[in-house]
């Protein structure tokens, strides 16, 4: 039963609580009007933020007690700078995990093998990253993961487990195609704002914000992530972190069997 359930069962539950005690003249309409005000903030908690959990159980982060972290990157791949960032990490051998939009991977197979055969996983963001995914229908979705799925498996032979939905947004719908499909919702503990911030915002904010146990939101396709992976490797490897692949921070399988 998820989150969304639970609080539905006691939303409807107190309703009918404050239902009777109105009837009984005890209490105004107006307490009808702000438990539903309640209920709909909540949802667009949940929506919007996906360390919530509440459509579905997302893996956002590791054990605590422990100096392990992972890097994590979004819209993959980039021709130009993917390359540039497999460099870096080759250098520190990093390992980690690129989720792909399947509409900008097809026409790269050899992009999708070079990241496989360095020991990063290859994620599922979805296959065109639309603006209104979130709106879509749930066969919609489904449709739009098992062709990302595909693109996947038909470059490296593997079949995608880890999803990661396009802007960190879930709803009922992506919680039942990710279900359907038996996939893995991945969030996220920290996020970067690579694509809103400056370089030297960013650096601040990884700096003051990073812990043990931390999944690092970044993206590929803006040059600025080259300069954020070199100044956020060394130091947090100053501060006696230890990066770890990301299916071995949250104890999951990359890959379905």
């Amino acid at each position: 039963m998820s989150r969304f359930t639970i609080m539905n069962i006691l939303f409807g539950i107190a309703a009918l609580v404050l239902l009777n005690i109105i009837l009984k003249q005890d209490l105004t309409w107006w307490a009808l009007f702000v438990l539903a005000t309640l209920w709909v903030l909540s949802v667009i908690a949940g929506v919007s933020s996906i360390q919530l959990n509440l459509f579905l159980e997302n893996e956002n982060e590791g054990d605590a007690r422990f100096n392990e972290i992972a890097l994590s990157f979004d819209d993959a791949p980039d021709t130009e700078i993917l390359p540039q960032i497999l460099s870096r990490l080759k250098q520190h051998n990093i390992e980690t995990v690129f989720f792909i939009i399947g509409s900008k991977a097809e026409p790269h197979a050899e992009v999708l093998k070079q990241i496989h055969q360095a020991g990063h996983i290859i994620g599922n963001h979805s296959y065109t990253h639309f603006s209104k995914f979130p709106l879509m229908t749930t066969a919609s979705i489904i449709s739009e993961l098992e062709r990302t799925n595909k693109v996947i498996e038909e470059a490296c032979g593997k079949k995608a487990h880890l999803f990661r939905p396009p802007f960190g947004v879930t709803n009922p719908r992506i919680a039942k195609a990710v279900k359907k499909l038996g996939m893995q919702s991945v969030g996220w503990s920290l996020r970067s704002f690579d694509t809103t911030l400056s370089v030297e915002r960013v650096k601040n904010r990884l700096k003051k914000k990073l812990n043990g146990g931390d999944l690092i939101l970044l993206h590929d396709g803006d040059v600025k992530v080259l300069e954020i992976l070199d100044f956020i490797i060394p130091f947090a490897l100053e501060q006696g972190f230890t990066f770890v692949r990301p299916d071995q921070l949250l104890g999951i399988k990359a890959y379905e069997e």
